[in-house]
């Protein structure tokens, strides 16, 4: 595991690689060649759905997270944005990557941190360390916001 969380730098990784001029096409290809239907593989999930939203909900969240998004946030990226246009979007949207990493990565660092002090010799230590980063992963879901 990383030891040392740069979110500067991670955002500007996920520019970098998402504004090659090959990405367009690896997308297309990827689109293109998919040999399962992904919303039939998300039905599969209806219970992990379910209790995620019903969790948002319980806690007052969905109001909060939807009341930030203008309906230009929807509408602008869907028509702008697609298989074309994914490097011009990526590179429209960093800002928002890079705020994202900027609020993010602080938390994620912190989250590593304390995993990191973990001994991880043996497969027991290793197993207890996943499950760690596992739940303090889940517990940090959506507090970049």
């Amino acid at each position: 595991m990383p030891k040392n969380i740069r979110a500067d730098k991670i955002a500007k990784k996920q520019v970098d690689r998402a504004t090659q001029t090959e990405t367009e096409d690896y997308y297309k290809d990827a689109m293109g060649n998919l040999t399962v239907n992904p919303a039939a593989e998300a039905a599969k999930k209806e219970d992990e759905w379910f209790a995620e939203l019903e969790a948002i909900y319980k806690a007052k969240l969905f109001s909060q997270i939807m009341g930030k998004i203008k309906k230009e946030d929807v509408t602008g990226p869907a028509v702008l944005f697609g298989g074309e246009n994914l490097r011009k979007g990526v590179e429209n949207r960093k800002a928002k990557i890079e705020n994202f990493w900027a609020k993010w990565g602080p938390k994620l660092k912190a989250i590593m941190d304390e995993i990191n002090k973990m001994e991880d010799k043996t497969d027991e230590q290793k197993e207890k360390k996943m499950i760690a980063m596992k739940n303090a992963l889940k517990k940090a879901k959506g507090t970049w916001r």
